[in-house]
């Protein structure tokens, strides 16, 4: 016997999920265009407000940003990245890779993440400076998508049949 009640609450369920994702790339959406904004306007009212916005999560410091003509980011090169990896994984994930994400590719996120994390820090103590903020944003990338884990995963494909074979049976 199939018990509707589990099949309609977890269409419920999918649905709810779905514009919870959808609603978050809209949002890193645009906070993507928020941290630009700074380079962009010369009104800098706006400018300190973004600024201010943004001081709440990331130190802000200029040396460790990217700066476009005299003017830096709203926030360091490492929250660029996870923003914009955040952003990009979101998209991938939802509209162009509707397969679910195994654990496998995670923790090769996770590695190369660590990696470039050690990378930096050894950047940062033997004082090499030039590709520092590149290295930066490129594991905040990796950390985005690894933050972007929980939301978009949803389980293996053997796990999520072997749940509903056992509704199925109760």
């Amino acid at each position: 016997m199939i018990r509707t009640e589990f099949y309609v609450s977890q269409i419920f369920l999918t649905k709810i999920i779905e514009i919870i994702e959808y609603f978050l790339l809209i949002v890193f959406f645009v906070f993507n265009i928020l941290i630009f904004i700074p380079t962009l306007t010369g009104n800098n009212l706006l400018r300190d407000g973004i600024y201010s916005f943004f001081s709440i999560v990331c130190h802000q410091k200029e040396s460790l940003s990217f700066v476009i003509d005299s003017h830096k980011l709203a926030v360091c090169s490492r929250c660029t990245g996870i923003y914009q990896g955040f952003l990009i994984s979101g998209i991938f994930f939802s509209f162009f890779f509707k397969k679910r994400i195994t654990k496998r590719i995670i923790k090769s996120f996770i590695i190369i993440t660590l990696l470039l994390t050690l990378l930096s820090k050894i950047y940062q103590y033997y004082e090499i400076n030039p590709l520092t903020n590149y290295i930066r944003w490129l594991s905040g990338f990796f950390i985005g998508i690894i933050f972007s884990y929980p939301i978009y995963y949803k389980g293996e494909k053997n796990e999520t049949k072997r749940i509903n074979r056992e509704y199925k049976t109760k």
